[in-house]
Parts: structure tokens; C-alpha cells; sequence
């Protein structure tokens, strides 16, 4: 039988906070902090942010590096 996954619920400002924590400790530990484009998964325009490697790749982007475009 399959496992059923635990969700864990989290506020917009929650999750958006957690996001710049870890931003905030990546810049900190010296680690790759530039551009992630993101798409947007209903076929918009695409955005460009500024987080750490890690997190674009958690947030499915794709990690360019540098300032965003």
C-alpha cells in the first residue's frame, strides 16, 4: 500500500518567509546566490527572482546565476 505524504499547511507570508530565510542563510554561508527563472505553470510570463541555488531547484526554476535579466 502506498504511503500517503504528510502536507504541511503554510500561510503565503509563511512560505514567501521561509524563502528569504533561506536566501538569507545561503548569501551568509557564501553560497550561489543569482537569477532563477520560474515559469508559470498556467502558461504566463515566466519570473525572474533572486534566491540561492538550492531553492531554485526546489521551487522547479531553473538556476541561471547572476542578476536577473
Amino acid at each position: 500500500m502506498a504511503e500517503k505524504r504528510k502536507i504541511e499547511k503554510k500561510s503565503l507570508e509563511e512560505w514567501i518567509g521561509a524563502i528569504h530565510e533561506n536566501f538569507e542563510n545561503a548569501k551568509d554561508a557564501g553560497d550561489s546566490i543569482g537569477a532563477c527563472l520560474l515559469s508559470d505553470p498556467s502558461g504566463g510570463v515566466s519570473v525572474c527572482v533572486q534566491v540561492d541555488e538550492k531553492t531554485c531547484k526546489a521551487l522547479k526554476g531553473v538556476f541561471l546565476g547572476g542578476p536577473c535579466p
